[in-house]
């Protein structure tokens, strides 16, 4: 049993650091995850939809959503999550790319 929770932890940090290796900063939190998306889809990432539009918990006003992207890489069968702020930046890359949202509940 603790050679599958060892060999599931690595699993996932290598998800993550796979995802994170080419992280680009902004002063902008919502244009850095918004280029962090950008640069998954890039290095072969592939959005799952639907894309899942909710509240932003983290953030102090109320209104504030955040996009959920399910993303997965089959060469390598990952699967992740990416959490990117609403900005007119990521409306116009679902837009384009005719993805579909999930309406917040």
């Amino acid at each position: 049993m603790l050679a599958l929770q060892s060999e599931y932890r690595i699993q996932a940090e290598d998800r993550w650091s796979a995802l994170n290796s080419s992280r680009v900063t902004h002063t902008d939190p919502a244009m850095s995850r918004y280029y962090t998306l950008v640069a998954a889809i890039d290095a072969g990432w592939r959005v799952e939809p639907p894309i899942y539009l909710r509240a932003d918990w983290s953030m102090a006003a109320k209104d504030s959503k955040v996009y959920h992207f399910v993303l997965q890489r089959d060469a390598k069968r990952m699967t992740t999550l990416l959490n990117v702020p609403d900005c007119e930046a990521v409306q116009r890359l679902i837009t384009d790319n005719g993805w579909w949202v999930s309406p917040s509940d």
